[in-house]
């Protein structure tokens, strides 16, 4: 059996449904107007009835889109924002989470999907084994489920060093695991240069978000997410990388703030193909 990433349509542009500020499944209808063929699911609302399964299907059945991943929560997301960057869950919603990810990898597979990415900021967990060893085994524990059904999974990172991330990566050992490439993540947390980093982690991208955003001004402090091409970003740079080593995954816009959230993703979809890469193929 092929590699599931194998069955992803080249270097195909999507966009997030969490980018598009409706309840339940009402962003389907603001996905009309992107003009983005592409589309990465969150599972969450879905596995929680806060969108409606069958509804979404009806929604999209009408719409020449592809869904091209799907994304899992791991943990509440607001614990997670409180307790910063680089946490993976914390204990007490461990086995809550665990659960999830069996639900969610089953309503993944159920719609055919290629690819899954987890937001897990990794930084070593607390518990009776060496710190680094208990994170190894909560990801692949997390992983399993969707790894089993013939997914891949890709790490949603950026707030972590380059070279702490293809450490990870290689302790994990799953061929499978890789990472979601957020360059806006790199710039907010003030973890290097986003374009340096894709070349170094390229052997390891399923998927690349199309995210922006502005450096910390002060030390400590947060960067700021803007819109695509008006960050820190050198999309020309950026995009050189992509077609230099052939990227042929998935490249999901994602804003996740904002009055002018369609116009912006338009936006970032004209930046992407004035740029040429939109269709790339790999060797």
């Amino acid at each position: 059996m092929p590699h599931a990433l194998e069955a992803v349509l080249s270097a195909r542009l999507g966009v997030s449904s969490w980018s598009l500020p409706a309840t339940d499944s009402g962003w389907v209808d603001l996905l009309r107007h992107t003009g983005v063929g592409g589309l990465e699911l969150a599972l969450d609302p879905v596995r929680e009835g806060r969108s409606d399964l069958s509804t979404l299907r009806d929604g999209l059945a009408g719409l020449p889109i592809t869904i091209l991943s799907a994304m899992m929560v791991v943990g509440a997301k607001d614990v997670l924002d409180d307790l910063g960057p680089g946490t993976l869950v914390p204990d007490a919603l461990w086995t809550e989470t665990l659960k999830a990810a069996e639900i969610n990898a089953g309503l993944a597979f159920d719609l055919g999907l290629p690819l899954v990415t987890l937001r897990v900021l990794p930084r070593p967990v607390r518990g009776g084994m060496s710190a680094r060893d208990a994170l190894i085994d909560r990801i692949r524990r997390l992983a399993a489920p969707f790894l089993g059904r013939g997914m891949a999974v890709a790490l949603e990172v950026g707030g972590e060093s380059t070279d702490a991330m293809i450490g990870l990566l290689i302790d994990l050992g799953r061929p499978g695991i890789g990472v979601s490439f957020d360059p806006a993540d790199m710039i907010i947390h003030g973890a290097g240069d986003p374009v340096e980093a894709l070349d170094l982690l390229s052997s390891y991208v399923h998927q690349i978000r199309i995210r922006d955003a502005t450096a910390p001004v002060d030390s400590g402090a947060r960067g700021a997410e803007v819109a695509v091409g008006d960050g820190v970003v050198d999309w020309g740079a950026f995009f050189d990388v992509i077609r230099s080593g052939r990227l042929s995954v998935p490249m999901v816009i994602t804003r996740e703030i904002g009055d002018t959230r369609v116009p912006d993703i338009k936006a970032a979809a004209a930046l992407v193909r004035a740029f040429g890469i939109e269709g790339i193929t790999a060797h």
